[in-house]
């Protein structure tokens, strides 16, 4: 309930910022809750949310919650496939932030097979 109020308070007032790291706070409850697909869900609306915005470092966070849903939700290679595609993104763009995440995404994958 307060999560939905805290989204219908931040489209009101047009700060999509505020909204993705609500939606990534519902994400990292989610995976705490064992809910996978509630996960994937949140983290995907702030991700495209993180790329309108270029806000990288949050986008390395929606990527992990995603994965890690997938993960949850038992969907191992869609997971790989997620982590391998953001890999790849990620040295094209020679992102420094981003390529320590890079072995992190691959080990939440290999771990929960």
């Amino acid at each position: 309930q307060a999560s939905e109020e805290a989204m219908s308070l931040w489209r009101e007032l047009g700060d999509q910022r505020q909204e993705a790291i609500t939606l990534l706070a519902i994400a990292r409850w989610s995976l705490e809750e064992d809910l996978g697909k509630e996960a994937i869900d949140a983290s995907e609306k702030a991700l495209a949310i993180l790329e309108e915005l270029q806000d990288r470092s949050r986008i390395v966070a929606a990527t992990k919650y995603a994965v890690r849903g997938h993960v949850a939700c038992r969907e191992s290679e869609v997971a790989i496939s997620l982590a391998a595609a953001a890999a790849e993104r990620w040295r094209e763009l020679g992102d420094a932030i981003s390529e320590p995440e890079i072995s992190t995404l691959f080990e939440i994958t290999s771990s929960n097979r």
